[in-house]
């Protein structure tokens, strides 16, 4: 092959990593845009959308790519727990559920976003991404790379992003620099239909704004047995609660309390003697009513000893303290519209994996409900609907489907002892996960098959490549069934690994010494050259016929075009010894 095409081809193979980089880094850096329109069995199809919030459907092909982004970022070149990987397609959802709420949260409270906005800033970070990814390279190179970055903006994400932005900065301008002091009645969900809770407490709210007393609604209607009997009196909302108190210590009545984001949010944004609209918290519904308001006061800082009173400097502090604690007020305001939003959001489920997730969630509620009613269904009735959803999803596949969700299903069927469905659904998965085959063990040897339990532990203990803590449940499992012999191989096996792993400490924290012990040296290297030129150039200036000398050098060099004198330390000290540049950016202790 000739040298020419073998450039050829390495400048080909160039542009290929580079392609493959801009689509990973814009599907991180741009939002993923789970409203866009997608191929394949057709609009609102369950094979291409995943739910609808508030009639606005949600791609599950956007979803399956926050699921695998999440996937690759906890990786990072080691095995993920099969529990913890169950758990990603849920933080994909949560996720895209909490963009949706920020963004109706801003455009309930009049925050607006133009189409030439979210164009000029997609341009602004289009043009970024340009220069990051294509430094040293061509006019028509960085062209390719914007035209490919181009293709993946996400202006319905990008316009969430920026109306979440915008609400946060109008609400730290708006906010008031107090503390409220708050009452308040409690409407649970558990207890009734969530329509049924929500009406009662807009009718709560009416007669409140109408004039009545709230401590009296508190004491008929509040399910809040922490304040109903004391006028319904929470206690003081701030931006900034109190450090933990000491549990032993009598409660103050005048310091500020914690409460759910919601109930904070709603609280920060009343004035004496107002009445909240009724706030959706995970506790149900309440209506607030402020009864007193303080303005906030900074917490004085300790007096140095010796230092003088400075009455600007502590005005400007003060000042600067007040700004500071509207902004957290703006933020904490934001953060529980940002939560009763996801809260009062109506989501239908599309997909099978949602339908399930969906379903055990309402499981967990309603078997809090069937306690207090006395009426307490079989696990198996409970959670059936979650299982029959769980399993469609595991025979369609996607990105939530393989051996996580097998695993979480097979943990529902344990919980609804279904001991043989949990193994049949593993079975599918047989020998490709440590944690599958713990699990399959465990299962063999409660249906009585201690044969093939001892099988499968062996299977996880081939599996369990850099896993001690699976080798050390290994051993005590197998002695448990009578291998002695295979019990003391895992606990050297678990020996092994542990050693292993605190060898790859130890070299790891060497290593950081080194670098730091390198870094520092860089910096003494250049404090000293710095101060060797500034010596020099002091020397300079008080050498007789300095001035003159000085002039007719810049002379000769703006005349010649020479270069600077050798003897300028700042234009020729090397930048290698710039700490800036050396720091060991990952390893540096912090």
């Amino acid at each position: 092959m000739s040298l020419v095409r073998t450039r050829e081809n390495l400048h080909k193979m160039q542009w290929l990593l580079i392609g493959f980089f801009i689509i990973f880094a814009a599907s991180i850096f741009f939002q993923l845009n789970p409203f866009s329109a997608q191929s394949g069995n057709g609009p609102g199809s369950a094979a291409t959308t995943l739910a609808r919030i508030n009639g606005q459907e949600v791609a599950k092909s956007a979803f399956d790519q926050r699921v695998n982004q999440y996937r690759t970022f906890m990786a990072r070149g080691q095995a993920i727990p099969m529990e913890q990987q169950a758990s990603l397609p849920q933080y994909a959802w949560d996720s895209i559920l909490s963009e949706y709420a920020q963004a109706a949260a801003a455009e309930a409270n009049g925050v607006k976003v133009s189409d030439s906005e979210v164009q000029a800033e997609a341009d602004r970070m289009i043009d970024q991404r340009v220069e990051e990814l294509g430094a040293g390279s061509t006019a028509a190179e960085k062209d390719e790379i914007r035209s490919q970055i181009s293709g993946m903006i996400d202006t319905d994400g990008q316009r969430r992003s920026m109306l979440s932005q915008r609400l946060r900065e109008k609400l730290g301008k708006d906010a008031r620099p107090v503390e409220v002091k708050v009452a308040h009645v409690l409407i649970k969900n558990d207890t009734r239909t969530p329509a049924q809770a929500e009406r009662m407490a807009r009718d709560i709210g009416r007669r409140a704004k109408a004039g009545e007393d709230i401590g009296r609604l508190a004491s008929q209607f509040s399910e809040d047995m922490g304040s109903k009997m004391s006028g319904g009196i929470a206690g003081w909302a701030g931006a900034i609660p109190p450090p933990p108190a000491d549990p032993k210590a009598k409660k103050n009545p005048d310091e500020v309390g914690s409460f759910v984001p919601e109930f904070t949010a709603a609280a920060l944004r009343l004035k004496r003697g107002e009445v909240s609209e009724p706030v959706l918290s995970t506790y149900g519904w309440h209506v607030l009513k402020v009864v007193d308001e303080r303005p906030y006061k900074p917490a004085p800082e300790k007096p140095v000893k010796g230092a003088k009173p400075d009455p600007k400097a502590d005005a400007k502090k003060a000042e600067q303290a007040l700004e500071d604690y509207k902004k957290q007020a703006g933020d904490k305001i934001a953060q529980g519209l940002f939560e009763e939003y996801k809260n009062r959001a109506k989501v239908e489920a599309v997909a099978p994996w949602l339908q399930g997730y969906l379903a055990e969630q309402d499981s967990s509620k309603n078997m809090m409900a069937s306690v207090k009613s006395g009426k307490i269904p079989s696990p198996g009735d409970r959670l059936q609907p979650a299982i029959k959803a769980y399993s469609a999803a595991l025979s369609q596949g996607g990105a939530e489907s393989g051996p996580p969700l097998a695993y979480k299903l097979a943990k529902l069927h344990q919980e609804a002892g279904q001991n043989q469905q949990a193994l049949d659904t593993l079975n599918g998965y047989q020998g490709r996960d440590p944690d599958i085959e713990v699990m399959r063990g465990d299962l063999l040897e409660k249906l009585g098959k201690k044969t093939d339990a001892v099988a499968a532990y062996q299977s996880a203990g081939k599996l369990a490549y850099a896993n001690p803590s699976i080798h050390g449940q290994l051993a005590d499992k197998l002695k448990k069934l009578g291998r002695n012999d295979l019990a003391e191989a895992a606990r050297k096996e678990q020996a092994k690994q542990l050693a292993q792993q605190a060898a790859d400490e130890k070299a790891r924290q060497q290593q950081q010494a080194m670098q730091m012990a390198e870094f520092e040296r860089k910096q003494k290297e250049q404090a000293a050259t710095d101060k060797a030129a500034k010596d020099k150039a002091a020397k300079d200036k008080t050498a007789p016929g300095a001035s003159g000398a000085a002039g007719a050098s810049n002379t000769a060099t703006a005349t010649t075009g020479s270069a600077p004198a050798a003897n300028a330390p700042a234009a020729n000290a090397p930048a290698s010894n710039a700490p800036a540049s050396n720091a060991p950016a990952a390893n540096a202790p912090k």
